[in-house]
C-alpha cells in the first residue's frame, strides 16, 4: 500500500527534519550559545501552567499532576528544568529528576517541563545563550 503513494514532487530536505540540537559537532553548541544558567520566573499562560500558578486544581488529576505523583511514589524528585536550546524557531528543555542518588535529565518540551516544575515547586533555569537568542530588540 504504501508503494501507491508517490510524492515526487515535493521538496525532501536532504537531512532529517527532527534533528536532536545536541546531536552537532564537538563545541558547536557552546560556540554558537552562552551555557551559563539563569533563573527565570514564569509569568502565566496555558491552562496547565495557569493552575499552578493560581494554587488551583483541575477535578481529576491532569498529566502533569500524574507524572508528579509517579516520580514521587517512585521515591524521585523534580530538582529543577532547564531551558537548554532554541532551534529553528523551537524550544528544548530537560527535567532534571533525583533518584536513589542520582540526577537523570528526561527531555522535554518546554511547556510541560514548566507546569510539571511548578507543580513540583522546582526552579526553572533558562541557558544565557538561549535568552540572548530569544531576546526581542527594540528598534
Amino acid at each position: 500500500m504504501a508503494d501507491e503513494f508517490k510524492f515526487e514532487n515535493e521538496d525532501m530536505p536532504e537531512e532529517r527534519v527532527f534533528q536532536n540540537p545536541l546531536d552537532r559537532d564537538e563545541g558547536s553548541l557552546e560556540e554558537e550559545l552562552n551555557l551559563e544558567e539563569k533563573e527565570v520566573k514564569v509569568m502565566g499562560e496555558a491552562m496547565a501552567i495557569s493552575l499552578a500558578l493560581e494554587g488551583a486544581a483541575a477535578d481529576r488529576p491532569i498529566t502533569h499532576d500524574l507524572l508528579l505523583n509517579a516520580i514521587n511514589k517512585l521515591g524521585g524528585t523534580v530538582e529543577h528544568i532547564l531551558i537548554d536550546d532554541l532551534w529553528n524557531n523551537t524550544y528544548y528543555a530537560k527535567v532534571s529528576v533525583a533518584s536513589n542518588g542520582k540526577i537523570i535529565d528526561i527531555d522535554s518540551r518546554p511547556s510541560d517541563a514548566i507546569a510539571l516544575s511548578l507543580r513540583a515547586k522546582a526552579p526553572i533555569y533558562m541557558i544565557e545563550g538561549v535568552l540572548e537568542k530569544a531576546a526581542v530588540k527594540e528598534e
